[in-house]
């Protein structure tokens, strides 16, 4: 079904102009007819909506939404058919900007408004896990900044999520999907056995980015992507923002670990346990921002050009490691068709430069069963309702 502006869905929605669009789909800002209220309307381009695998996924994602009781996800107001059978979303209609345009505007983030936003979002994915979902594209894209003077953060995009209940899954779910470099080892590695630990991985990868402007796993390179995250080092916070408290590079380690079972239990530790860690320093580094402005808590300019990987710590290759990493040489050439078709990650340019110290890495169950990421069956911005906050003069 081909659609326009003006155009009226089930009598009650009509269209008012397109927000974004994607290889899948489209975001539009509507207007319910009968309530007199703006929404975001998220429809399934026609390709897309003939294929029932995709179809049925597309209003899967509408029921998990709706059935997670939390402030910080997304509404869903309903779920219809067009008058050519297609599924289509009415959300409800956000206004501000996600976190990766916050950062990347503004500039790293003060702890303390890490620390809310880590809460909030803490919130969504506890109460989605104890719906029986994993979200599993947990991102700076995903975390979605409302306008306005207090913090405000909704979660976004369950269009990948799957249920905890293995008996439950579809097909495409024991793939990997989601963007690369929020991805837990075991998502990427062994995606059958993602469970609730890999969205707070995920969690933990957002609030490194949301402090130093970078993600903890970077690379030139898919290749380097790869072996980045299965090596499990990063560089502490503190070495790329000294002002930030070492008692932070202690809890990215556990919250970024490569063994599951080492990471923190569920979201309310992770999230108290973050807390803990930036209560007990001197106050010289407790920088407070707004929300509604440019974040006071900014790098310094010297600071702000992130580096992609400075060095790539691997260990010494055994024989085992030797036919796992000829492994890996093959699957990365089918990775690589699928991620650019997905238009791929996005790294940074790498420098060549000495790497600081890094935790040395610890024993770990190696997985074996590697498949390459899949594209994500709705890539709309990433968004449900894009609206940029409206302009504010300055006083």
């Amino acid at each position: 079904m081909n659609v326009e502006a003006g155009q009226v869905l089930s009598g009650t929605i009509r269209l008012v102009r397109k927000i974004a669009e994607g290889g899948m789909g489209s975001i539009w800002l509507a207007e319910h007819l009968v309530l007199g209220t703006e929404v975001a309307v998220k429809l399934m381009s026609r390709q897309w909506a003939l294929m029932p695998s995709a179809s049925a996924r597309f209003l899967r994602e509408a029921r998990m939404t709706a059935t997670i009781e939390s402030p910080h996800v997304v509404r869903v107001l309903d779920c219809r058919l067009t008058e050519s059978d297609e599924p289509y979303l009415v959300l409800e209609l956000l206004r501000g900007e996600n976190l990766e345009q916050r950062v990347r505007h503004h500039g790293a983030m003060a702890v303390y408004d890490v620390a809310e936003i880590l809460a909030q979002v803490g919130d969504a994915i506890g109460k989605a896990h104890a719906a029986g979902i994993v979200h599993r594209d947990v991102k700076p894209e995903n975390v979605f900044l409302e306008a306005g003077g207090a913090v405000s953060v909704k979660l976004l995009d369950f269009g990948v999520a799957k249920p905890k209940n293995k008996d439950e899954c579809l097909d495409v779910d024991r793939l990997p999907a989601g963007t690369a470099q929020y991805m837990s080892p075991e998502h990427m590695f062994d995606p059958e056995t993602t469970d609730e630990r890999s969205d707070l991985f995920s969690l933990a990868a957002v609030a490194y980015f949301a402090l130093t402007r970078r993600s903890p796993f970077d690379a030139d390179s898919l290749e380097g992507l790869y072996f980045a995250i299965d090596g499990g080092t990063f560089k502490r916070p503190s070495e790329l923002r000294p002002e930030l408290p070492r008692s932070l590079d202690g809890w990215f380690e556990k919250a970024l670990a490569h063994d599951p079972a080492a990471r923190f239990a569920n979201a309310r530790d992770l999230v108290e346990t973050f807390r803990d860690a930036i209560r007990g320093e001197p106050p010289a580094w407790r920088v407070w921002g707004r929300l509604d402005s440019p974040s006071s808590g900014r790098l310094p300019p010297s600071s702000r050009s992130i580096p992609g990987i400075r060095a790539l710590w691997l260990p010494k290759p055994s024989a085992s490691a030797t036919r796992r990493g000829a492994t890996v040489a093959l699957v990365l050439a089918t990775a690589a068709l699928l991620f650019a078709w997905h238009d791929g990650p996005k790294v940074e340019e790498a420098q060549a430069a000495p790497r600081g110290p890094a935790s040395e890495p610890s024993a770990r169950p190696r997985h074996r069963r590697i498949r390459p990421p899949v594209p994500e069956p709705f890539d709309v911005a990433n968004h449900p309702a894009v609206l940029p906050a409206p302009e504010e003069s300055d006083p």
